[in-house]
C-alpha cells in the first residue's frame, strides 16, 4: 500500500482548509505526525519544515492507477523514460519494480 501525502512548508493548521477545499474525491485528510500507519483513503497532510522528502522508486513515479482511466503513455512512458534520462529521477538504490 502507498501512503499519499500533500507536504507544505508552512503551518499545517494554517494550510488544512485549503487543502481539504481541493479534496474532489472525498479523502480523509488527516495531520501526518511521521511513522504513520497506511490507512485506505486517507491522505496525510505533513509540515515539510519538519519532515523531509525522500522520494519514491523510479518505477512509482508517474503512476496512472491511482483513480478512474489510465493516463496517456505519453505520460507514463515517454515523459517518464525522458526525466530519467535526464538525471531528474535518478535511481534510488533500491531494487526496480513493475511500472503501473
Amino acid at each position: 500500500m502507498l501512503r499519499s501525502l500533500v507536504g507544505s512548508e508552512m503551518c499545517i493548521r494554517d494550510r488544512f482548509d485549503a487543502v481539504q477545499s481541493q479534496n474532489s474525491r472525498g479523502m480523509v485528510l488527516k495531520e501526518g505526525r511521521g511513522a504513520d500507519e497506511d490507512e485506505l483513503q486517507t491522505v496525510w497532510v505533513m509540515d515539510s519544515n519538519h519532515f523531509g522528502l525522500y522520494r519514491a522508486e523510479q518505477y512509482h513515479q508517474f503512476h496512472s492507477n491511482f483513480f478512474g482511466g489510465g493516463y496517456p503513455r505519453n505520460y507514463t512512458q515517454h515523459l517518464r523514460h525522458t526525466q530519467m534520462e535526464l538525471g531528474h529521477i535518478p535511481p534510488t538504490g533500491c531494487p526496480a519494480g513493475r511500472h503501473h
